[in-house]
């Protein structure tokens, strides 16, 4: 029986090691397409608000339309509010980092693991997600806006 049981220790062990190395390489890729996701709002929110300013300058001659003014302010506060909430978004997402690694702390750590210190709780975390749900929305607002504007304000 004890050889048997040495032979499930070996083979939980191997199974642990190849959760671990597939875990972190999922950490790893959630890591790179959550950096890669902020990059591309900020450079789509800040690219479309440079655009649509060099939009107005080849305007200048004919003054846009008069009523799709409201549409470029509208685009405008969507496009900043977007990159607003995604700098936010980066702060929330460092203080849930730092949360997780004193959660990990306590529970591999602490010699009391069976009784937490805090609550395990994450709102940090969540917080982050509505915040890039928030911006990325916003983003959708601004470049709907600004493309309405610029389709009425196309020379004839």
């Amino acid at each position: 029986m004890t050889e048997k049981n040495g032979m499930q220790d070996d083979l939980n062990e191997k199974r642990y090691a190849i959760y671990s190395d597939e875990r972190r390489l999922l950490i790893d890729a959630e890591r790179e397409g959550s950096a890669s996701f902020d990059k591309t709002l900020v450079t789509l929110a800040a690219g479309s608000l440079g655009f649509s300013l060099t939009y107005i300058q080849l305007l200048r001659p004919s003054a846009p339309t008069g009523g799709s003014v409201p549409l470029l302010i509208l685009s405008w506060v969507f496009l900043g509010l977007s990159l607003m909430l995604i700098m936010v978004s980066f702060l929330t997402s460092q203080a849930a980092c730092r949360r997780q690694i004193e959660i990990c702390k306590e529970l591999l750590l602490d010699e009391r693991r069976d009784t937490p210190a805090k609550p395990l709780r994450r709102p940090l975390a969540t917080v982050t997600k509505i915040l890039n749900w928030a911006a990325l929305s916003a983003l959708a607002v601004g470049l709907a806006s600004l493309a309405a504007f610029a389709i009425l304000n196309i020379p004839a």
